[in-house]
């Protein structure tokens, strides 16, 4: 059984840092794209200006200890969801939950679910 699902499971290791594009995956900048689902990492000091159109992404990744407050970055983008990864500050993570409870979104903290944040993509043939 297991030469049958590791024959299913696909495995690609690039760089992050640089945009990237396959038939099923594309990254530029910030923005990730898997399928149907978009991902917006924002991190650190970096500022998404608004647009005439906001963004609209899936999830929002808050990394870094980002600075730029929810409400100044929801005139540039919409998400589903925020996802806060650990390598933000408990303080940083604080202001990001009640800014999240406070916009009515649901949000996900790695620090305080203890494991990673998993998502079910269709596969191709659905």
């Amino acid at each position: 059984k297991n030469h049958e699902r590791n024959e299913r499971i696909c495995s690609e290791f690039f760089d992050l840092t640089k945009n990237y594009q396959t038939d099923k995956f594309l990254k530029i900048n910030n923005f990730i794209k898997f399928k149907d689902k978009i991902v917006y990492i924002h991190s650190g000091k970096e500022k998404l200006y608004p647009a005439t159109e906001q963004i609209c992404v899936d999830y929002l990744l808050v990394t870094n200890n980002a600075k730029q407050h929810l409400d100044d970055l929801s005139k540039a983008l919409s998400c589903k969801m925020i996802i806060i990864d650990e390598s933000n500050s408990p303080y940083y993570e604080q202001l990001w939950l009640k800014a999240a409870e406070d916009a009515q979104l649901p949000v996900y903290s790695l620090r305080q679910s203890g494991f990673a944040f998993q998502v079910n993509v269709p596969s191709a043939s659905q």
